[in-house]
């Protein structure tokens, strides 16, 4: 389980970690968790359960067969998407038997969602890197931007600008196309001043 955001995630974990009869074989990840190294997690699962819509992207981006809770529609349009509608579950129908019903269905299916994401994924990836691209172009120095280098940046800073608009570093291609993570419009925020 890896909480995540200010909905009490980390309260919510405990609670479901607490109530699991295997629970000395689950673990709650605490701090801040790099999306690479829980990218890398959810590959070597057989199946995930997903709530948050990104950890559910990282885990189609590993080929890992997932089932998502969505409460929001992000989560929908994401597994309509990569061809997985059949496997939500709107967060508002969530009970023990409905969510045992979805999860054992895709546990009988999860050899085709394998491959129903390895049909799907490389176009998404396609997508996100062209989404890189963009907004590296935006961001990119042009004075009708509105967005301008630190002049005073150092030379860390000036690698970490550099990284961010070239994407080294980071997996791009687990966003979605048309947005960017949190993290890293951040980080990008942190890089820039008002032209």
């Amino acid at each position: 389980m890896c909480p995540g955001g200010d909905q009490e995630d980390d309260r919510v974990a405990g609670l479901i970690h607490d109530r699991m009869a295997h629970r000395a074989r689950a673990h709650i990840l605490g701090g801040a968790v790099s999306p690479a190294l829980l990218k890398g997690l959810l590959g070597q699962a057989e199946l995930v359960l997903a709530m948050r819509t990104h950890a559910g992207m990282l885990a189609a981006d590993a080929g890992t067969p997932l089932v998502s809770i969505s409460y929001q529609g992000k989560g929908e349009g994401f597994m309509e998407e990569v061809g997985l509608a059949r496997y939500l579950l709107p967060v508002e129908a969530v009970d023990r038997d409905n969510l045992l019903e979805l999860v054992r269905l895709a546990w009988r299916d999860r050899d085709a969602i394998r491959s129903q994401l390895a049909a799907h994924v490389p176009e998404l990836r396609r997508r996100a890197r062209e989404n890189s691209e963009l907004v590296r172009a935006a961001f990119g120095g042009g004075r009708n931007s509105g967005l301008r280098k630190r002049e005073d940046a150092g030379s860390d800073d000036a690698e970490r600008w550099d990284r961010l608009t070239r994407g080294a570093g980071r997996n791009t291609d687990a966003l979605a196309p048309g947005r960017l993570s949190a993290m890293l419009l951040e980080d990008v925020r942190g890089l820039l001043v008002d032209g």
